[in-house]
């Protein structure tokens, strides 16, 4: 009896081994380790991802994020050599990130200041999307402060003024400066311009300034910048200078037809609708051709959708010559069948009123696709079903997801819809989407891949002038993966074309000069298109705008009916 006791109580034993054994091997899986890894990570939950990062990167040593992950919790940790020891090896497979950061942050904690320095200044010298090279964050962290006393250091500062007194000597500074550090970040500088003409168009300015007013210097330099021949490298803001700046009370838009006034103060709401057709003592068209000289381009495009967002600067008009002064301009315009003039007074940050547009002063309505792209009704996605048409109405106006309103969730809801409702068109609207985060696209490929929505004849996708950047890159997707027709205009942008944002202050003025710095390619490499092309041109014009009619549409109903 009591070896069958003790038999009993070995099989139990071999039993529980085996059951703890199948959960260890279950729990060691490298796929349910990846998938629990990824579920922390998208929580931010670093630290509980830990123990799986550290499997991980021993069963797979060929994935460099595993590395740069482990390096920030172990910085996080204060463990600092084993945080340096991480992103090393993140790096050595082309994982570099921030880590140039870390590891200076890392080696000052570890009093090795000269080694702190030199990740210091290869962290500045590649700087990543949105990372401005010289923020507070970065050379005014008090973790730096111990390197103060080190020239080397000191070397990675911004110049001072030499004489904050002489305007002169400051935007040479700033001008200088901007020269410097664009051609240390961006792509490829000199893709339009050769380094002997840059050269000199920097030296030929640098002889101007002292014969130029401060508006005159901004203009010429903000022309060099455009010079360089990408629609993300450029002037930020354009009014250098908040306590000299004014504006006109009024906002114009590019139609088919012309230029038109869609907004003002009370003071001008008679001029709504007015085409302008002088400025000044100049032709439109020529007023046109020179705002254009400042506004940066992937293609021209560009110039339809910015110049309206540049004539309204007075500093920027002056600077070109256009007009005397930045306290009034004068129009000269037609409206309703007359012609007339109108002296127009600016106005300063302080001082400038609310607007009105075309439409509230009219009581009307907008087309759809400017229904909800108002700073007051301003909806970054959303989606109308049309029930008459049949038609799914889906507006995308940023690539990014809202908190309240997660991009996934939004997305699946458009499929639910599709599946049930009775549509005849699907509608995808990127004509106002200046961009966002690439990343995102996914979840609108697999949307535009859906079995009732890839349909050709069914699925529509409308671009303009204003689809740039990340909407450029999701209008190459979708050209290269679906069916979908293109409507409406030529997009902003290339289907290759160099981005990203990143910021350099000059210490001067405090202009930010934006250096792109990627290389987007979404087509092939031989794809030298200077925009994508719509397969069916609609042009938008001011009587369309007036009468609240979106002609996208209104082909799109035509086509159906006459099915």
């Amino acid at each position: 009896m009591k070896r069958l006791i003790r038999n009993s109580y070995k099989v139990l034993a071999i039993m529980c081994f085996c059951v703890i054994t199948a959960s260890n091997m279950k729990a060691q899986n490298p796929i349910e380790m990846y998938i629990q890894s990824d579920s922390l990570r998208s929580l931010n939950k670093l630290q509980e991802a830990e123990h799986l990062l550290v499997q991980l990167s021993q069963k797979n040593p060929y994935n460099s994020e595993h590395f740069y992950l482990l390096g920030e919790i172990y910085n996080q940790q204060e463990e600092y050599e084993k945080s340096i020891t991480e992103f090393k090896k993140a790096q050595k497979l082309g994982e570099f990130g921030r880590s140039n950061y870390y590891l200076s942050c890392n080696y000052v904690n570890l009093g090795q200041r000269d080694s702190a320095v030199y990740y210091l200044s290869e962290h500045l010298n590649t700087p990543l999307n949105g990372d401005h090279p010289y923020n507070d964050d970065v050379l005014t962290d008090s973790i730096f402060q111990e390197l103060s006393t080190m020239e080397e250091f000191r070397r990675l500062l911004p110049p001072v003024s030499a004489d904050s007194s002489s305007m002169i000597e400051n935007w040479i500074t700033d001008l200088t400066y901007s020269s410097t550090m664009l051609k240390k970040t961006h792509y490829n500088p000199f893709i339009k311009l050769s380094e002997a003409d840059w050269d000199h168009t920097i030296d030929q300015l640098i002889a101007d300034i002292p014969k130029l007013n401060e508006d005159e210097i901004w203009v010429r330099i903000a022309q060099f910048v455009t010079m360089i021949g990408d629609g993300h490298t450029r002037m930020l803001p354009s009014n250098y200078n908040k306590t000299k700046s004014k504006d006109l009370p009024l906002i114009t838009r590019l139609f088919s037809d012309g230029c038109y006034i869609i907004k003002t103060s009370e003071e001008y709401t008679d001029l709504l609708g007015a085409k302008i057709l002088r400025v000044e003592d100049m032709k439109f068209d020529d007023v046109y051709k020179s705002v254009c000289s400042v506004i940066p381009i992937d293609n021209d495009m560009d110039y339809r959708f910015l110049f309206d967002w540049e004539f309204y600067k007075m500093n920027t008009l002056h600077g070109l010559g256009i007009c005397g002064s930045i306290d009034e301009l004068e129009i000269g315009y037609s409206l309703n069948g007359e012609i007339g003039t109108r002296k127009i007074l600016s106005e300063t940050e302080e001082t400038f009123p609310e607007l009105i547009s075309y439409h509230d002063y009219h009581n009307t309505n907008n087309p759809i696709f400017l229904e909800n792209y108002r700073k007051e009704s301003l909806k970054w996605y959303w989606f109308k079903y049309l029930e008459e048409d049949k038609i799914l109405y889906v507006q995308i106006n940023s690539i990014t997801s809202l908190e309240d309103n997660p991009l996934p969730e939004f997305c699946d809801r458009i499929k639910a819809l599709v599946d049930t409702a009775d549509v005849s068109a699907f509608v995808f609207d990127i004509r106002n989407n200046g961009g966002g985060n690439t990343e995102l696209n996914k979840h609108f490929l697999s949307l535009m891949l859906s079995e009732n929505v890839n349909i050709k004849g069914k699925s529509f996708t409308v671009i303009g002038p204003n689809t740039f950047s990340a909407a450029q890159n999701l209008t190459n997707i979708l050209e290269n993966y679906t069916e979908t027709i293109f409507i409406g205009e030529p997009s902003g942008s290339k289907p290759n074309f160099i981005g990203e944002v990143n910021p350099i202050k000059l210490p001067y003025t405090g202009i930010i000069v934006s250096s792109s710095n990627l290389y987007h390619q979404y087509g092939y490499s031989s794809d030298k298109r200077i925009w994508v092309a719509p397969d069916v041109y609609v042009a938008f014009s001011f009587e369309n705008y007036k009468e609240g009619i979106d002609p996208v549409l209104s082909q799109i109903k035509a086509y159906l009916k006459s099915k």
